[in-house]
């Protein structure tokens, strides 16, 4: 039995989560889907894999904020570089996404 390789992936945050998943994180090029029930912890680990993604430098890093509720403070508490996040938000009458640059 052939094992393929696996897809080059950005960490998680979380080393345990990222082996149990079986891809050492989060697959790049790839759109990865976080569901689970109320304050499973979905924005920690979203949050953690925007900051280890940012680790590096290599990543650039961009969070699109449907429901206009991102934290700021919960974003660098989750190691996020604030000065170094692209963050776009909808329009609500127009559904055009506007860049938000001056979360610092």
């Amino acid at each position: 039995m052939r094992l393929l390789p696996l897809p080059p992936a950005i960490s998680r945050g979380f080393a345990d989560l990222d082996v149990w998943t079986g891809c050492r994180g989060v697959p790049l090029g790839a759109i990865t889907l976080l569901t689970g029930p109320s304050t499973s912890g979905k924005l920690a680990v979203a949050y953690k894999t925007l900051a280890a993604a940012q680790q590096d430098g290599r990543h650039p890093v961009a969070l699109r904020d449907l429901t206009h509720s991102t934290d700021p403070d919960y974003l660098a508490r989750c190691g996020v570089d604030l000065a170094h996040l692209l963050l776009v938000r909808p329009g609500p009458e127009t559904q055009i996404d506007t860049l938000v640059l001056d979360l610092v």
